[in-house]
């Protein structure tokens, strides 16, 4: 059973489609994380490691996340479109509540690349096989949560911080060698020695 806010979900006998929606159907309402125009939630043992603009990067059981919310393609409700790869393990479209979006994993060597998209934003994640329903069901859960500000991001538009035009998303995930987590680790304590990293059952 995996408690995550109020969504319990049983990992037992679940393949990645059905978690997907039993996920997604939900109604999600819970946040604790606000960005400009927007706000969503960020499950509660995920530290952020890194953010900029609408790109973050979260890790959760030495696992990184890699999200983009791409606030211009939800102003234009334009669905990003994807080229899946012949190599993929795992690959499907789905339309849940209005939102179209996309699952595509695909195996190489020990790992699995899980990428989804939802409601106009993209999480990315590298994870051992024993991994992807959990991973899963958090990226569907953060994804589901996000809400819009129309004022704020009209706003936006309209003052030129961000462009009117249509483009694709900017998430850059991970890679085949990324550093571990005890790498940043040593990185974190070497440059940011009065700091403290990020207790994961405090909700922002």
């Amino acid at each position: 059973m995996l408690i995550t806010g109020c969504t319990n979900i049983n990992t037992n006998s679940l393949n990645v489609s059905s978690v997907i929606r039993s996920v997604l159907n939900q109604d999600n309402d819970l946040y604790n994380t606000y960005e400009i125009g927007y706000r969503f939630y960020k499950p509660r043992n995920f530290s952020l490691l890194y953010s900029e603009g609408n790109n973050f990067i979260y890790i959760n059981n030495k696992n990184k996340y890699y999200l983009y919310v791409d606030i211009l393609a939800y102003y234009n409700k334009v669905d990003n479109a994807y080229d899946f790869s012949d190599e993929s393990y795992i690959r499907e479209t789905f339309n849940i509540n209005n939102k179209s979006g996309f699952i595509n994993i695909i195996q190489k060597d020990s790992y699995f690349y899980v990428k989804i998209m939802y409601n106009y934003a993209i999480i990315e994640v590298k994870v051992k096989e024993e991994d992807i329903i959990d991973s899963v069901i958090y990226s569907s859960i953060l994804l589901s949560s996000i809400r819009y500000n129309d004022t704020v991001i009209s706003n936006l538009v309209h003052d030129n911080v961000i462009g009117s035009d249509e483009k694709n998303f900017e998430l850059i995930g991970p890679e085949e060698k990324e550093e571990t987590y005890l790498d940043y680790l040593e990185n974190y304590e070497e440059y940011e020695q009065n700091d403290t990293i990020p207790d994961p059952d405090i909700i922002n």
